[in-house]
């Protein structure tokens, strides 16, 4: 409806309607230079474009009233330097002294912009967006151009871009889209305002200084940053260098929910304890770096998402805060173990939220080719039925947790398993109660690498997901008997493994279900056995351990686990 409205404005010239979309009407306006101040908006898609067209300051000489230009390119572009090549915009030819009227212009997009620079009389004071991937820039603008209301600056893929302009008069600027600019080294300027900021796959080879005090940014990545290119920019960049990328002082930025620093070949010599002084991130993606250790990343209370696949060296996993929800440990072919301190937070989070009769699973996946000792109930095929014992169900339980091994050469992106539960009471054979268990981010997975060693993967669903279930809904644990669960996951040329474990917090020495903490507790968790849990552990036990002792008024905030996780990477087992 938009377009005929526009069409009737003028059935015969083309040059008085407000927009132009149809790359014949358009190219016919240039050609014969009929454009007028009518035009404000020009929408080229280069995709089913045949012919070229040529872009002239005489051909937008009359559109005086122009405030959107766009040339893009709708399919997809490639994150690989050759494929980008390829499709550069080879169909639209930009005049050497290309320029038009700025004064009303607040969206400009081009795609492909085949000159060194923006005209030098570029002073465009109303423009918010500036959109211009896969160009031959090499300097944006020469010297400083008073921007504030430009909000958005996208030069991704442009290879041949050297350094960022002067920004210092850009005051509102708050996302900067840098990817892929290969040949960019230089420093940023004032980015005061900025909240976003990508430089993935620069040339940069540390994290600019000036970037340390930008309260209000809140995504800054990095990815794929290893130093200057070689000599041919097609060719691929030095997969290492001798320092690795490095980090200055990070306190400053302390809105930052989002740092991808990926692919960076960070080091144990990085100052990777800055990372602490994050007091706001919420994701850490570290993946494909050399760093053998971690830093202690308790501290960091709002984490939830952490990625370190690819890391090859990395032999223990960091403590961690307790509002994690997903660590994503693939490919870590060096990693030892999972220690009691690394999933102490992860299996004692509160609440995971339910929607429906689907319930977010808290995830974890690592190396390792056997289930952990505390999955007490496994098969081979997809279904699990778990036959509980008497007074499985107490004060002391904490939720369950499902897994299963997934072989190596596997593809990450098909191998998350969802599941199907069902609930039988001691009433009846017939089904209570029925839910599905969903991996938290199972509908965002990333990309997909093949596995090279087998992994397993743990789900864990905390009792207190329930409790917001409808008081029709609700479901009375005491009379749950058994457990049936099915593994919905794609088929795979070797046999997996799949369990159920019950996960408990006991006190030390002898307990009953009735029984409660006292006022200063050491709580554990264990797997369940025919009977109650019970007994007491040794003080030799305790010294090696790293038990600690809560407050129950503090919600036993500091825990500690006995959970033998006992998994091991399949070298170590060969």
């Amino acid at each position: 409806m938009g377009l005929e409205i526009v069409r009737q404005q003028s059935l015969q010239e083309l040059g008085k309607r407000s927009r132009l979309w149809f790359h014949e009407d358009i190219s016919n306006v240039l050609k014969t230079n009929t454009g007028s101040e009518k035009i404000e908006g020009i929408f080229l898609n280069l995709f089913h474009l045949q012919e070229t067209i040529d872009f002239t300051t005489q051909a937008f000489a009359g559109m005086s009233k122009l405030r959107l230009l766009k040339v893009y390119q709708s399919d997809k572009i490639s994150r690989n330097s050759e494929d980008t090549f390829k499709k550069e915009n080879f169909k639209v030819r930009f005049s050497s002294n290309f320029k038009f009227c700025y004064d009303e212009l607040r969206y400009l997009d081009l795609y492909g912009y085949s000159l060194k620079s923006l005209p030098n009389d570029f002073n465009a004071k109303n423009l918010v967006h500036l959109n211009m991937p896969c160009s031959h820039i090499k300097q944006l603008w020469k010297g400083i151009k008073v921007l504030e209301k430009l909000k958005c600056m996208d030069l991704s893929h442009s290879k041949y871009l050297l350094e960022t302009p002067n920004l210092s008069r850009v005051i509102n600027l708050e996302r900067l889209v840098l990817e892929d600019c290969v040949s960019l080294c230089k420093n940023f300027g004032n980015l005061e305002m900025l909240k976003e900021l990508y430089a993935d796959g620069t040339a940069l080879r540390e994290l600019p200084s000036s970037l340390s005090s930008l309260r209000n940014l809140e995504i800054l990545s990095f990815e794929g940053c290893k130093g200057p290119p070689s000599a041919s920019w097609l060719l691929p960049r030095r997969s290492s260098n001798s320092t690795g990328f490095i980090l200055h002082n990070l306190s400053g930025l302390c809105s930052l929910r989002k740092l991808d620093l990926s692919d960076c070949n960070l080091s144990d010599e990085t100052n990777l304890s800055s990372l602490v002084y994050l007091s706001s991130l919420k994701d850490l993606y570290l993946c494909g770096n050399n760093f053998v250790t971690l830093p202690n990343l308790s501290r960091l209370s709002r984490l939830e998402h952490f990625r370190l696949e690819n890391c090859t060296r990395l032999q223990e996993l960091p403590d961690l805060p307790s509002n994690i929800v997903l660590v994503d440990a693939r490919n870590c072919t060096s990693l030892k173990n999972v220690s009691v301190r690394n999933v102490q937070s992860f299996l004692l989070k509160n609440r995971v939220n339910r929607v429906l009769n689907v319930i977010w699973a808290l995830e974890m996946i690592t190396p390792g080719s056997r289930l952990p000792d505390w999955i007490r109930y496994r098969s081979s095929d997809k279904e699990v039925i778990a036959e509980l014992p008497p007074n499985w169900f107490n004060s002391n339980f904490l939720g369950f947790g499902f897994a299963n091994v997934v072989p190596k050469f596997s593809s990450y992106r098909n191998f998350a398993c969802s599941v199907y539960c069902c609930l039988f009471d001691s009433r009846s054979s017939d089904i209570t109660h029925g839910f599905k268990v969903i991996p938290y981010l199972s509908y965002a997975r990333f990309y997909n690498p093949w596995l090279k060693l087998d992994h397993v993967e743990l789900l864990y669903v905390p009792l207190s997901s329930f409790s917001d279930w409808h008081p029709w809904d609700h479901i009375n644990w005491y009379q749950v008997t058994h457990i049936k669960a099915f593994f919905r996951c794609l088929e795979f040329p070797e046999v997996m493994r799949y369990g159920i474990g019950l996960v408990y917090m006991i006190q030390f020495g002898s307990i009953s279900s009735a029984s409660s903490p006292p006022n200063k507790s050491t709580v554990v968790l264990t797997e369940i056995h025919d009977e109650e849990p019970s007994g007491s552990v040794d003080g030799s036990e305790l010294d090696n351990s790293g038990y600690y002792t809560a407050d129950e008024g503090n919600q036993l905030k500091l825990l500690a686990l006995r959970i033998r996780l006992n998994q091991r990477c399949s070298h170590r087992n060969a």
